[in-house]
């Protein structure tokens, strides 16, 4: 019903705003984004900004009608809006940044904005998209590079549509690819290896790994599209035991050491 609420200190929710300028019943909520004691409110058709202090709403200055919100792994935000251009809020410095990362005539193969956005150890932004390859950004200078399997020189990826994404302990990037496995890239010395459920490098469906995740024990998982769960052993995936077959959605270890698995259809699973 288009409000927003709050958490009050006693634990219960309570509504700051009723009243939004412009409204229409339907011009749909699309997302949430923090900055500073702003919150951006995006919907379909405008984004609106509202005072956390005041509790007030207006129009925002930065307008991303129909955007699709993303947060990386460090907690920054960003919104892809629907001619795929990635607005970059840094919360640190209070700056936003904008550019372009999809070509929009390739939106009629996927209609699918930039899959996944994640910041490596160095504070480069990386963008994964579903239909361009690969982008990286440095926000200290607002350079863009561009990696696709089509350019010469850069052997990041194997494929143009990429999925997920993920920043392992030692700072190694690694990049699932539709059908082609998973590139690691490394930073020091950089270089670039792939790794497949086949142990072939041809295309395949086994190898479109949807999901990637290090647990708090070092180790890499990996799940594919055609419900196989995989774990990196000795600079290898391996099929993992755990009884499961379906999509691996996302696994972590607890404080006690049990074993949480999310899975696409089947819910969760301990052991």
């Amino acid at each position: 019903d288009h409000r927003i609420m709050h958490a009050a200190d006693d634990g219960t929710l309570k509504e700051d705003v009723r009243e939004w300028p412009g409204w229409t019943a339907n011009n749909l909520l699309r997302g949430l984004v923090p900055l500073n004691d702003q919150l951006l409110v995006i919907t379909d058709h405008t984004t609106y900004s509202y005072d956390i202090r005041r509790r007030q709403v207006g129009i925002g200055s930065v307008q991303i009608p129909g955007g699709t919100v993303r947060r990386d792994n460090t907690g920054q935000y960003y919104v892809a809006d629907k001619a795929v251009v990635i607005h970059y809020f840094d919360t640190k410095r209070g700056e936003t940044y904008s550019f372009p990362v999809l070509d929009g005539k390739l939106l009629s193969k996927r209609g699918i904005s930039p899959h996944s956005v994640l910041t490596d150890h160095d504070g480069n932004i990386w963008i994964s998209t579903l239909g361009n390859g690969l982008f990286v950004v440095d926000p200290t200078t607002h350079t863009l590079e561009h990696h696709s399997p089509k350019m010469s020189g850069r052997p990041s990826i194997q494929s143009d549509y990429l999925y997920g994404m993920m920043a392992d302990q030692s700072g190694n990037i690694w990049i699932s690819q539709e059908n082609m496995g998973i590139s690691v890239v490394t930073a020091m010395p950089k270089s670039v290896r792939r790794l497949t459920a086949t142990n072939s490098l041809s295309p395949d469906y086994a190898n479109l790994f949807r999901s990637l995740h290090q647990t708090a024990d070092g180790r890499v998982w990996a799940g594919n599209f055609t419900g196989g769960t995989f774990l990196l052993d000795n600079g290898r995936l391996s099929p993992a035991q755990l009884g499961i077959s379906d999509d691996l959605l996302s696994i972590c270890i607890d404080s006690k050491g049990h074993r949480w698995v999310g899975t696409r259809s089947n819910g969760v699973f301990v052991d």
